[in-house]
């Protein structure tokens, strides 16, 4: 348990409204991938290291969104970055997708918060290209759940780490 809570304040999730449990929930299963992740075997270090910098990313991308810092937001996006969010809207470009984050922190209490949990992250054989697969929950304002789905993820490697060149989400409950 003493994980658990350690989690919660790593992801700065300790006071806030855990009605319904959802955020022990979160850092629950946080804690599950990451043992998970560090009890593989090791065959391909290099390969290791560009699956850890994506979770990395995805992790800060998270905390970002948590914390309402719409530059950290942006941090893990490639500037030809394109998107297709739960309800099937398509996102052009980064700027849009940014403009989507700053209109919900602009409005803190009808906003949502975002996680999305990495399940699966593959990595292309020359290391320049990878596809991370997983699950995502929205979060209102009081804690509670409004929708969860599925999404898939195109990371590109760049001479600034790697970043989403693109998304797809879907909205299976909610």
């Amino acid at each position: 348990m003493s994980r658990v809570l350690e989690l919660c304040q790593r992801f700065q999730l300790l006071g806030q409204t855990t009605r319904n449990g959802f955020t022990l929930v979160i850092a629950i299963r946080c804690y599950v991938l990451r043992t998970h992740q560090n009890n593989r075997n090791e065959t391909d270090l290099n390969e290791e290291s560009n699956e850890a910098e994506i979770f990395r990313a995805r992790d800060n991308s998270n905390r970002a969104i948590a914390r309402r810092n719409l530059i950290g937001v942006g941090d893990s996006l490639g500037e030809d970055y394109v998107g297709i969010i739960g309800d099937g809207t398509f996102v052009p470009s980064r700027a849009a997708y940014l403009r989507l984050f700053k209109e919900g922190f602009d409005r803190p209490k009808q906003s949502m918060t975002y996680v999305r949990t990495p399940e699966v992250i593959n990595v292309a054989d020359d290391h320049t290209l990878a596809a991370e697969r997983g699950s995502w929950v929205a979060m209102l304002s009081t804690g509670s759940v409004a929708c969860t789905g599925t999404y898939a993820a195109m990371w590109r490697r760049t001479p600034a780490g790697w970043k989403i060149r693109s998304e797809i989400f879907v909205t299976l409950h909610g």
